[in-house]
């Protein structure tokens, strides 16, 4: 379970992974590759991105409005694209950690 980030809220145990078949559902879903889609951060695409990451959601049985909110228990709306998704990107293999620790270097260099 290295692989997947696991958030605890309450008695919950959420597990997230970006699994091939979610890249894929997504990518169909914002008729964008899953690059793009991450870059487009509304709040019903942040929510769409993670219930499809959520690899553990009929156990926990909570659609994706209750995810959120729960979600919003722990996060800022403007921490979970910085954290959480990026923390789930990286455990999927999506993106290096290397990454994401120079855009964030850069960032502040600039």
């Amino acid at each position: 379970m290295d692989n997947e980030e696991i958030v605890k809220i309450n008695e919950l145990t959420f597990r997230f992974k970006l699994k091939s078949q979610a890249i894929v559902t997504l990518e169909k879903i914002f008729g964008k590759n899953i690059f793009e889609a991450f870059r487009d951060l509304s709040f019903t695409n942040i929510q769409t991105i993670l219930y499809e990451c959520l690899i553990n959601k009929d156990e926990l049985g909570i659609d994706k409005n209750e995810m959120m909110d729960l979600l919003l228990t722990k996060y800022s709306l403007l921490e979970i694209p910085d954290g959480l998704m990026t923390d789930i990107a990286v455990k999927s293999g999506l993106l290096k950690q290397e990454e994401v620790n120079d855009a964030e270097q850069s960032l502040k260099n600039a």
